[in-house]
């Protein structure tokens, strides 16, 4: 139970670093001053980024409901 504890701090650190990453790729791709090539591979780089978020958030939502699961089946004690 303390690994999956010790774990959710960092799957939420890095959901917040590729959330980061995400925003950036999109500001680079937005940026009026860029070339076609720079925003094909910013795009690129935001499709990456976003699968590695969407890993991250399912293994953190497993991660919780793990952790809540295990806490139900063994409540704490008094």
């Amino acid at each position: 139970m303390e690994k999956l504890r010790a774990r959710i701090p960092e799957l939420e650190d890095q959901e917040r670093t590729l959330q980061l990453q995400v925003n950036e790729f999109t500001n680079q791709m937005l940026a009026p001053i860029s070339d076609q090539n720079a925003k094909d591979e910013a795009q690129t780089k935001i499709g990456a980024a976003q699968s590695k978020l969407n890993a991250v958030r399912a293994e953190l939502d497993l991660t919780k409901k793990t952790l809540d699961e295990l806490q139900a089946q063994d409540p704490p004690k008094q």
